[in-house]
């Protein structure tokens, strides 16, 4: 969605739509997570337990 706004086929409100978008993406990954995911090691670095030193508070 940001890359269609940036390239003027949608409005430029959609970064916005997109930075949310990936902002809830974040979100749900963060609670849906367990202490030892794969998906940790494909780059979704939220997918996993909030502790005090997970990457959650880095991001």
């Amino acid at each position: 969605m940001g890359y269609l706004a940036e390239k003027g086929i949608l409005p430029e409100e959609a970064k916005a739509t997109a930075e949310v978008l990936f902002f809830f993406d974040d979100l749900f990954d963060s609670v849906n997570g367990s202490y030892e995911n794969p998906l940790k090691r494909l780059g979704i670095l939220l997918l996993h337990s909030v502790t005090p030193y997970s990457t959650h508070f880095k991001v």
